[in-house]
């Protein structure tokens, strides 16, 4: 009776813990659950499976790993060349490997699959991955380039994603375009930033208009901008400038004439591209030309709402409008904006593989150098530890204690709750001190992070 009533001690209790944690897993094969604890407090969970949005192998009743017969403890990663460039949302580039080497989490921009809307996100974890020779080259119709490995998932225009190894020559990729020479605003010509609700204007602190991280960015009234960016000597540039008075016609189009031009002449460009794809999937190879367009137009405009980003199909008279009567330069603005594979390469070499995790959109962009780019999805977080770091503070991480445990679907019996080489990594740059787990005899053991 007594041993009944005998209560377990703290790293029997945590690890109790965790088991149930792994109750919530979504992997057919095996139940991880893992928590982090500091002071006998709880700081996170996490457990294994799939992460928000994408779908779960509980679910779809198809374990990837095992169709694809991946060795146990290989390829959990889906990983990009370390030279890759990131667009950050303050209006710098830093390469992959630059950010994996700081360890911190920095602001860039992701697109929201449901909406099809490019939003800020805020990643974390740049990391080194590992090393893997199963790489390949993506050349675009710009004939810029991506190297990842061939399991890395790509966005594509209709917010799917499949393989870089399993991509079509033609097949279009998900971009992000910005004209510097052109738009000091940063307003992207594929899906807008929607930081306002249409009636405000979006007002950078630190006046770079290119930092777009939101601690830099305030909504104002217009008149509110305006009384911060008429100083003396822009008033006096723009009287130089033969405007006659300050009125609100003349602040009207101080402040927005060159930036409407630039919206709707990327409306316009969004608009034929999308008519692009859309005869693409039906496969009709009608040739577009001014005397085509207009019948075309008719037959692939969208019916009943938006189509994602891509609102409509323009008129040919409001391709006139924007392009001052230029119809071939319109089109052919349209037949590179969406990014297509024109060649897929096999790389014959090894080398050092980076990726990152964004918790909510799980995609993020690859810079081309040439005001684009590409949006790629991020590694999925599939261990219950690296979950349950993603989900914790980092300052509560700093030495606290990690408890794994494991289940085998199959029989119940215990799985081993040792990290991964990865895994150990992300807790020793997490700062945790102490890994205590389950081995397969059920057994406590305390695991070396050396």
């Amino acid at each position: 009776m007594a041993e009944k009533n005998k209560r377990p001690d703290w790293d029997e209790y945590f690890l109790n813990i965790a088991e149930e944690v792994g109750k919530r897993s979504t992997c057919l094969r095996r139940r991880y659950g893992a928590i982090i604890v500091k002071d006998k407090i709880i700081v996170s969970t996490g457990y294994n499976g799939a992460p928000r949005g994408e779908e779960n192998c509980i679910d779809t009743g198809i374990c990837e790993r095992e169709r694809l017969k991946v060795p146990k403890g290989e390829r959990y990663e889906l990983c990009l060349a370390g030279d890759s460039v990131i667009k950050l949302l303050d209006g710098t580039y830093r390469t992959i490997r630059e950010l994996a080497e700081t360890g911190k989490p920095f602001w860039t921009y992701a697109v929201d699959t449901k909406t099809g809307c490019i939003v800020p996100a805020q990643a974390e974890n740049p990391r080194k991955t590992g090393v893997r020779n199963d790489l390949v080259r993506i050349t675009f119709d710009n004939g810029k380039t991506l190297t990842c490995t061939a399991d890395h998932k790509i966005l594509l225009t209709d917010c799917t994603y499949k393989p870089a190894g399993d991509l079509q020559i033609q097949e279009s990729v998900m971009p992000m375009y910005y004209n510097l020479s052109r738009n000091d605003d940063n307003e992207f010509f594929h899906g807008q930033i929607d930081f306002d609700n249409g009636r405000l204007l979006v007002h950078h602190r630190n006046d770079n208009k290119l930092d777009n991280e939101p601690s830099n960015l305030e909504l104002i009234t217009r008149g509110e901008h305006t009384l911060i960016h008429m100083t003396p000597e822009r008033i006096e540039s723009f009287v130089k400038s033969g405007a006659k008075g300050l009125g609100r016609r003349s602040v009207k189009i101080l402040n927005s004439s060159e930036m409407r031009y630039r919206q709707y002449q990327g409306k316009v460009v969004k608009g034929i591209a999308l008519l692009i794809g859309k005869m693409a999937e039906a496969r009709d190879e009608t040739e577009i030309n001014l005397e085509t367009y207009s019948v075309l137009q008719k037959k692939y405009r969208p019916v009943g709402g938006k189509c994602g980003t891509m609102e409509t199909i323009p008129l040919l008279k409001t391709i006139f409008k924007w392009f001052d009567g230029d119809f071939e330069r319109a089109l052919k603005q349209a037949r590179v904006f969406n990014h297509r594979v024109i060649k897929i390469e096999r790389l014959d070499e090894t080398m050092d593989v980076y990726d990152v995790t964004v918790p909510e959109y799980h995609n993020f962009p690859v810079d081309l150098g040439d005001n684009s780019c590409v949006f790629v999805s991020n590694c999925v977080a599939v261990h219950a530890e690296q979950n349950a770091i993603i989900n914790g503070d980092p300052l509560r991480m700093n030495g606290a204690t990690i408890y794994i445990v494991g289940i085998n679907a199959a029989d119940g019996s215990y799985a081993s709750g040792e990290p991964c080489l990865l895994c150990r990594r992300m807790i020793k740059n997490a700062q945790i001190e102490k890994v205590i787990c389950r081995n397969p005899a059920g057994e406590i053991v305390e695991v070396s992070l050396e």
